[in-house]
């Protein structure tokens, strides 16, 4: 027997039309900030790497904190292929490790920075506030990652289909009474 379609009123359907709206906004908005914060975090991290390993009056360990910014960066890219797949709960738990790795180094780097003073000639502003700015995006792309994820998690398919996979388990469970 061919399934029904479920006939939705129209306050059902303009909610569905918002949030798949909502949904593609923030997709977009998530992918652009993404690829943003790669490229930003990766050259910070290179910065770093590069910088402690010359000895260029940097902590050798800052090296280390590159490497876990590069770790932390590549999760959050994973994070977002994967929401974007609807694997929602997984991206945004592997998106949160990746996003407090990130933000853990930076707050890291920016304390040193403004305990050393540094300052950029070319941007004529101190280190830490540029470090602070280039942060913008890589939140932006974790709030955006949360976003999709709860959306489509809670979207009106997504609930129906748990709805009818939880009916069909509970249609194949055996009687616990038995035949009588």
């Amino acid at each position: 027997m061919p399934e029904k379609k479920k006939i939705l009123t129209a306050k059902q359907y303009r909610r569905n039309q918002r949030s798949r709206t909502c949904q593609n906004v923030l997709k977009v908005l998530m992918i652009l900030t993404g690829i943003v914060t790669v490229f930003i975090h990766l050259g910070q991290a290179w910065g770093w790497i590069s910088n402690a390993n010359a000895g260029d009056n940097w902590p050798s360990n800052y090296a280390d904190y590159g490497w876990f910014m590069v770790v932390g960066t590549i999760l959050l890219a994973i994070a977002i292929i994967l929401v974007l797949f609807h694997l929602n709960w997984v991206s945004i738990g592997i998106g949160t490790v990746g996003g407090i790795l990130c933000a853990g180094m930076v707050f890291l780097f920016v304390h040193y920075a403004s305990a050393n003073s540094f300052y950029s000639d070319l941007l004529n502003m101190q280190v830490k506030n540029l470090y602070v700015l280039e942060e913008i995006p890589a939140m932006a792309a974790f709030v955006c990652l949360w976003g999709v994820g709860l959306l489509q998690f809670w979207s009106e398919e997504a609930v129906e289909k748990r709805r009818k996979k939880r009916a069909e388990k509970d249609a194949e469970a055996p009687s616990i009474l038995g035949e009588l």
